[in-house]
């Protein structure tokens, strides 16, 4: 049965949960439908993106399957956005904590999750909140023993002792991306603070504790401010009480003859309940040598 019949496609659902992509001349696709997470075209190409680990093979990619050329981008878009119609793409990740995912890893067996923690990679182990993890791509391992921060999005499966090197593991997030949590992770109190980036901008919020809090900044609530420089540079967070500030350099410029020392400031104010962040960034430059 025909979920989609263009000029140029025709998408069928011979099974449940199993799709097949047709473009001419009769060049076939298949994906799990509910690994799928979106759907864009580049060019005279329409790309799917989700998870393609389990038969991707030699160096196809995991992450993504093109379809195309179609004879024009018009006609691209036009399938793209029926494929979209279709199957209810884009899908959004549900947020959860590593804490969440510990505690009852049997409650998120199939589901798309985005986390934050630290993957760790050594010797015969690969592991990320407590589970086995498979990265989107064969570029994304380490070449040597490795332990840091990530945020990555993908599809949880649990079984009981059925993944990683002898089962070591009842637990696997499979990723279709991920990327680095800035280094700069301290504390407020009794609460960890880190940051999360959205997506490839170089947009950031706060996490308390792992999980994203709303965050107020020039009297308004946002969801994403523009920090990286701060969180990329060397300069620390010092703490006092609630706050956290962070003076960072911008190096130097010569204004008309004048050396001015860019310099910007970044303070975190953590609310008593934990549930805000007030985010206060100030231009701190100046000429004094």
């Amino acid at each position: 049965m025909s979920i989609v019949q263009q000029p140029e496609l025709v998408v069928t659902r011979p099974r449940p949960d199993r799709l097949c992509f047709v473009t001419p001349p009769n060049r076939q696709t298949w994906a799990t439908e509910s690994l799928l997470v979106n759907v864009h075209t580049d060019g005279r190409f329409v790309v799917l993106t989700g998870c393609f680990h389990a038969y991707a093979t030699g160096d196809e990619s995991k992450t993504e399957r093109r379809m195309g050329p179609f004879s024009s981008e018009a006609n691209a878009s036009s399938a793209c956005a029926a494929i979209a119609a279709a199957i209810r793409l884009p899908r959004v990740p549900r947020r959860v904590t590593e804490q969440e995912l510990r505690a009852e890893p049997a409650r998120f067996d199939k589901a798309h999750v985005e986390v934050t923690g630290t993957w760790t990679y050594g010797f015969e182990s690969c592991s990320f909140v407590g589970a086995s993890f498979v990265p989107p791509s064969e570029k994304s391992w380490p070449s040597s023993v490795i332990s840091k921060r990530i945020t990555a999005r993908g599809f949880w499966s649990f079984a009981p002792e059925s993944f990683g090197n002898r089962g070591a593991y009842d637990a696997q997030l499979c990723a279709y991306e991920m990327f680095d949590v800035p280094g700069k992770t301290f504390k407020i109190g009794s609460s960890d603070i880190s940051f999360e980036q959205n997506g490839d901008r170089d947009e950031w919020r706060v996490c308390v504790n792992g999980s994203p809090v709303m965050m107020a900044s020039q009297g308004n609530v946002v969801e994403w401010l523009p920090i990286g420089p701060c969180l990329r540079s060397p300069e620390p967070f010092e703490v006092r009480k609630q706050q956290a500030k962070c003076l960072w350099s911008g190096g130097h410029a010569d204004v008309q003859g004048t050396i001015v020392y860019l310099m910007e400031e970044v303070a975190l104010t953590l609310s008593v309940d934990r549930k805000t962040v007030v985010v206060t960034i100030r231009d701190a430059s100046d000429t004094s040598a």
